[in-house]
């Protein structure tokens, strides 16, 4: 169990950076790799591949080989948040933005992960997603859902974060901080059904949930809500 293998994809963003850090911590993880476009600092149990241009490495080159002999492929791809806002006042800039990462990407690196022979795969998604749904960034995620579920992975997970909180960090510029600190506060105390969940948190609970996946507790397709999120993180899995 202490031998898994795991590549993430999406390691520069929120979750992916805490996630990078708490699994080159944990003992159950001998070997990390990291894509992403520019590098992390060194550590004995890391592997960094820099791409620095997605559509070619992944989209049309695919690069299976590179995804072989790994026991998880955690996904935390997604759009910046400056583009989020943009696409509520101007879609047609910024809806080609989120089709590119949060589709074209996600699925393109979950198909060479299942094609590699990768057993789980466990990706950030979003909560309230529909098929009709008018806001692009609903409707894109759902489709990336769909189409991941197609390719028939032993174990998937996914993650729907509703309110995805940053706190900031400690190389944070300073008002940058205070505003995302007390935003940060703000959701915490919040009604539970609408409470927010901290990137770091999400980071907790996707490796919690790969704990359960190694142990065998856990298999298939399983979705976790805000609340599963924070019950995972509480758990004695191993």
């Amino acid at each position: 169990m202490k031998n898994n293998k795991a590549i993430i994809i999406g390691a520069t963003g929120g979750v992916g950076r805490y996630l990078v850090e708490k699994l080159l911590k944990s003992p159950f993880y001998s070997e990390v790799t990291v894509i992403s476009r520019k590098g992390f600092p060194k550590n004995p149990k890391l592997t960094n591949i820099i791409w620095d241009d997605f559509s070619e490495y992944l989209l049309k080159n695919k690069n299976v080989e590179l995804f072989k002999n790994y026991d998880v492929l955690f996904c935390c791809l997604g759009a910046p948040e400056k583009a989020l806002i943009g696409l509520m006042y101007n879609k047609k800039k910024y809806e080609p933005i989120f089709q590119t990462i949060d589709y074209d990407y996600t699925v393109g690196v979950a198909s060479a992960a299942f094609e590699a022979g990768i057993p789980h795969f466990s990706v950030i998604s979003s909560s309230g997603l529909s098929e009709k749904a008018t806001f692009p960034y609903i409707k894109i995620k759902w489709k990336m859902e769909q189409a991941v579920k197609s390719l028939g992975f032993k174990n998937l997970s996914i993650f729907h974060p509703s309110h995805l909180m940053k706190p900031a960090r400690v190389e944070e510029k300073f008002f940058k901080k205070i505003l995302l600190n007390f935003v940060a506060f703000i959701a915490s105390v919040m009604p539970h059904t609408q409470k927010a969940i901290t990137v770091e948190s999400v980071a907790d609970a996707m490796i919690k949930e790969s704990y359960s996946r190694i142990n065998n507790k856990t298999e298939g397709l399983c979705f976790y809500e805000a609340n599963d999120m924070r019950d995972l993180i509480k758990e004695n899995i191993l």
